[in-house]
């Protein structure tokens, strides 16, 4: 049987975005909760009907939530996921004809990414204070990132660009020395890197005390 390389139409399609590339089961299940809301409120409602997009993500988020819990279906029948499906494809395609009221909580590119580096920071460190735990023999960071999230408490901040440098580098400086542990420096270039190490280790965790006795 021929794939169809030698039709003319073959070439033309080929160019073509292929919409195959989307699950059939997954259309048919969307097919399904589209058709719920088209004999609810008429088919492609929105596109004189201007929706807005509080309102559906609240929608999603309620099927998303009930769908981890476990719930399959929604009170219709119809799979949480499927209404999920179909609420995105309206959304999308009320922005796109531009009937969409564009009324979500925006936050500015830069404040964005100071709540995803604050949160990446925080991570990092409760990631520290477990691996310290593993280790019952390191009390003395465990008490200086408890420390850190304490402080963190008092101070629910983004970190600056200077503070995640800071932590990255006494992050580098502890793993050098717990790297070098029980072995003596291989030549002068090793030794210079194991007191800097030390030092920058020292000085971070007399911060973190004065920043304590300050508090």
């Amino acid at each position: 049987m021929s794939d169809g390389s030698t039709n003319p139409k073959f070439a033309h399609g080929a160019s073509r975005l292929n919409q195959t590339v989307i699950p059939v089961p997954a259309r048919m299940v969307q097919a399904v909760a589209n058709r719920d809301g088209a004999n609810k409120y008429g088919r492609v409602n929105w596109r004189t009907n201007a929706p807005d997009a509080i309102t559906y993500i609240g929608a999603l988020q309620r099927h998303l939530d009930a769908w981890a819990m476990g719930e399959d279906e929604a009170d219709d029948g119809t799979h949480h996921l499927a209404h999920i499906m179909a609420s995105c494809s309206l959304l999308i395609d009320a922005w796109l004809v531009g009937t969409l009221i564009d009324n979500r909580d925006k936050l500015e590119p830069e404040v964005r990414k100071r709540i995803f580096a604050y949160v990446d920071a925080q991570k990092d460190k409760v990631d520290r204070l477990f691996a310290a735990r593993q280790r019952a023999d390191d009390e003395a960071l465990i008490a200086k990132v408890e420390r850190e999230l304490s402080a963190d408490c008092r101070d629910l901040r983004p970190q600056t660009e200077e503070e995640v440098n800071r932590d990255r580098e006494y992050d580098f400086a502890l793993a050098f020395i717990e790297a070098m542990e029980g072995k003596e420096p291989a030549n002068d270039v090793e030794g210079d890197l194991l007191r800097q190490a030390r030092e920058v280790v020292a000085r971070r965790e007399q911060e973190v005390l004065n920043e304590d006795d300050g508090a």
